[in-house]
């Protein structure tokens, strides 16, 4: 009795993460992003790709939130250390 292994291809990693600083204005991606690292707890006001306005309350440190964005606003978010995955 032989087993083969299904043929299979390892496709290179396309996502990627970048800062979000709201310390002082509103952050807006230049890319589509598909969610946000929360490195330090608090809460996450955001804009949703439907255009809703929404805060994630008391989201806590080390939180990866699986939620597409076109902004996230100065006025409301408290956590801290943001990342933006694309």
């Amino acid at each position: 009795m032989s087993i083969k292994a299904a043929p299979f291809t390892i496709q290179p990693s396309t996502y990627d993460a970048e800062a979000i600083n709201v310390s002082s204005a509103d952050y807006t991606p230049a890319v589509t992003c598909r969610g946000i690292y929360v490195g330090g707890a608090g809460d996450v006001a955001l804009t949703t790709m439907g255009g809703s306005a929404i805060t994630f309350k008391a989201v806590p440190a080390g939180t990866f939130m699986p939620v597409s964005f076109t902004s996230v606003q100065h006025t409301g978010t408290t956590a801290t250390n943001l990342l933006a995955l694309s």
